[in-house]
């Protein structure tokens, strides 16, 4: 293992804890000067207010709430914005939370009784009078979760509204992070367009359970050892006349185990190469191979992590990493953009993508 990143990734936890622990003495000293019987609308606005503020030196993509409970406790929530990439600062965050008289801090929003989810949306009705569900199977994509919400009132001229309401309405009956992972693809309609029996909403949560068991078994699948690894180079002109070159690992790409590494993790890394036909220089192209041995080293395929390839071309290189979870590669990456920031201008995207669709472009034969 590369002890000089390990080293980095542990300094940077370190710094972000001290951070986590000076937030929280903040927010200790802010929140005692609104008494649970005080707490009106305007203090609310207030404090959200001057939290936002200091939420946004943590980081600024992270989403939160301030609600008074039935008992007058206050709740504290935050949210991760969609946003994979934050869900382990969010969790960080939260753990290093002191236990606060009068408070409840939660990571995300949590699962709601389905009784008690009644939305009305742009003059739209959405419960569980309302609502059915059904899911599309692809024997070709067998673990890929297509989930297709049955509104009877649905219109495609009013596909957005319905679309943000059913977001929110899943939100609030799986709870944020399960919506997140256990949901492949999501749609609505009045009537499928596909052969499957409709269930009523409230059996969801159940089948949804019922499914993620039949699929266990890929997590004990792991990718082969690198000495299967076969590696194809693929070249490209773009429409403005640039070379793109790809090396790609075509055994993973033509392995039939992805949704064992459902999580992609895309590495855009920006550099200078207008003086050699927008690739990078000799300079630029050892330093951004030393990274990408940097990553391989740390998030090894026999932990769930690996390595599909990269392409380089038009002053951007792309790494392209699969892994079972997104929790340390987020880690790493963060350590190493910290490392190589100031020569390069990094970019990381982490998604869902079980059958690794968005490569297929890369695929041969």
């Amino acid at each position: 293992m590369n002890t000089v990143t390990t080293d980095l990734t542990l300094k940077l936890i370190n710094e972000a804890e001290a951070l986590y622990q000076e937030f929280w003495q903040w927010f200790i000293n802010r929140a005692v000067q609104f008494q649970p019987d005080h707490w009106v609308q305007d203090q609310v606005e207030t404090f959200s207010l001057e939290l936002r503020t200091v939420v946004n030196r943590i980081h600024s993509g992270i989403g939160f709430r301030i609600e008074t409970m039935q008992d007058g406790v206050k709740q504290l929530c935050f949210s991760c914005q969609g946003n994979i990439a934050n869900i382990v600062m969010i969790e960080s965050l939260v753990d290093a939370a002191p236990e606060i008289s009068g408070w409840e801090i939660l990571a995300f929003q949590p699962a709601v009784d389905l009784n008690m989810i009644d939305l009305t949306i742009s003059g739209y009705s959405f419960n569980q009078h309302q609502l059915q569900y059904a899911f599309k199977f692809d024997p070709d994509q067998a673990h890929f979760i297509d989930l297709h919400i049955i509104h009877p009132d649905y219109v495609t001229a009013q596909h957005d509204v319905f679309m943000d309401a059913i977001s929110i309405y899943l939100e609030q009956l799986l709870g944020e992070l399960d919506k997140l992972s256990l949901i492949d693809h999501y749609s609505i309609c009045a009537q499928p367009e596909f052969d499957s029996s409709s269930k009523p909403i409230q059996y969801l949560q159940q089948e949804l359970a019922d499914l993620l068991q039949q699929q266990a078994y890929l997590d004990d699948l792991y990718a082969t050892d690198a000495e299967d690894d076969e590696y194809q180079v693929l070249e490209a002109i773009t429409e403005d006349g640039h070379l793109l070159t790809a090396l790609m690992n075509s055994h993973l790409l033509h392995w039939d185990k992805k949704p064992s590494h459902p999580w992609l993790m895309v590495i855009e890394i920006a550099y200078a190469g207008n003086e050699s036909h927008f690739m990078p220089s000799q300079r630029d192209f050892l330093a951004l191979n030393q990274l990408e041995n940097e990553l391989e080293l740390q998030l090894h395929y026999e932990q769930g992590y690996v390595n599909i390839g990269h392409e380089t071309g038009s002053n951007l290189r792309s790494i392209f990493f699969a892994s079972k979870d997104f929790r340390k590669p987020v880690q790493v990456i963060n350590a190493l953009k910290s490392k190589y920031q100031p020569q390069f201008e990094i970019d990381v995207r982490i998604f869902k993508d079980k059958y690794w669709q968005s490569l297929d472009d890369y695929m041969l034969g």
